[in-house]
């Protein structure tokens, strides 16, 4: 299950933590991050050792702009404070390939 993260206090415990946090960036608006969104899902459930959380950059504008994120859907992982990867679209076989990394990496 992917969890909504709500405000900046939150965001900075889970992306500070030592725990490797996977972050999709998305809008309600935008068409791409409805297709994400099962996908997520589906890899959240296959790596139950991983954390999963989501960000609506609409209602945290701040944390959007203070993280970089231009475009959504956006994907960053975290580890200890570091962005360690960032994907930014819905490539199938790139987000496959990014999950593959992050089982093994992280």
């Amino acid at each position: 299950m992917i969890q909504e993260i709500t405000d900046q206090k939150e965001f900075e415990g889970i992306t500070q933590g030592q725990n490797t946090a996977i972050v999709s960036f998305f809008a309600d608006w935008c068409i791409p991050c409805r297709e994400v969104g099962p996908k997520l899902e589906a890899w959240a459930e296959k790596f139950e050792d991983k954390e999963f959380y989501k960000v609506n950059v609409d209602d945290l504008m701040d944390i959007a702009e203070d993280e970089g994120i231009s475009c959504v859907p956006t994907i960053i992982i975290y580890k200890s404070g570091c962005q360690l990867e960032i994907f930014e679209g819905t490539d199938d076989n790139k987000i496959k390939e990014l999950f593959r990394n992050v089982s093994h990496q992280f």
